[in-house]
């Protein structure tokens, strides 16, 4: 994959959990608001519209936690690949990205969690889609060595991760109440995504 069309997968994929997670983050306020019948239909509405974004520093933590499964996921599929040299058997390790994925997460949730007891509460199923994704846009079973292929993984996942709190840096200076109504929400996190793709075009030449 060209260096162009990666940027542009990580800039989707960015663009994809920055949604997830903001309507995980206002879901609770979505409740609140309709279990208060009692409440007028002008302040449920307003809790809804106020209710707070994802902030920056866990949107950094689901990416470096979603770069070091990303990590993890490279070094599981290179040492299967290079178990199933001998088997003639590298056609299937593409299909084995999933269960590795699944695999890393759970052990890396198992770790994270015991050190510090807050990560209990990230978003664990998106992070192994996160290293799936990733895995199928940056094989590991492509390179011959295993530094070549942490190098490429380590850099693809810092590089959803970049993109992820450039979005969300976007929307937070792009105030709901400074743009107009028919681009508030999802379109104008659309927009955005495709101003961040096509300024990152400029290092495409830098990404192979």
């Amino acid at each position: 994959m060209d260096g162009g069309a990666l940027i542009a997968s990580l800039v989707a994929l960015a663009l994809a959990n920055r949604v997830l997670l903001g309507t995980a983050a206002t879901t609770p306020a979505v409740l609140s608001s309709q279990r208060s019948a009692s409440a007028p239909e002008s302040a449920s509405s307003l809790i809804i519209a106020e209710a707070p974004a994802t902030p920056l520093r866990d949107l950094a933590v689901h990416g470096v936690l979603s770069a070091l499964v990303v990590c993890l996921t490279a070094i599981a599929s290179w040492s299967v690949q290079q178990a199933l040299v001998p088997l003639a058997l590298l056609h299937s390790t593409a299909f084995l990205v999933l269960p590795l994925a699944a695999a890393t997460t759970a052990l890396t949730a198992f770790a994270t969690t015991r050190w510090r007891a807050p990560l209990h509460a990230a978003a664990w199923p998106l992070i192994a889609a996160n290293a799936v994704a990733i895995a199928v846009l940056v094989p590991a079973a492509a390179t011959s060595d295993l530094a070549t292929a942490l190098l490429r993984s380590f850099l693809a996942g810092a590089g959803f991760t970049l993109a992820l709190l450039a979005l969300a840096t976007l929307d937070l200076r792009l105030q709901p109440r400074e743009a107009p109504a028919a681009f508030r929400g999802l379109p104008l996190s659309l927009l955005n995504a495709g101003l961040l793709a096509l300024a990152a075009q400029g290092l495409a030449g830098f990404v192979t």
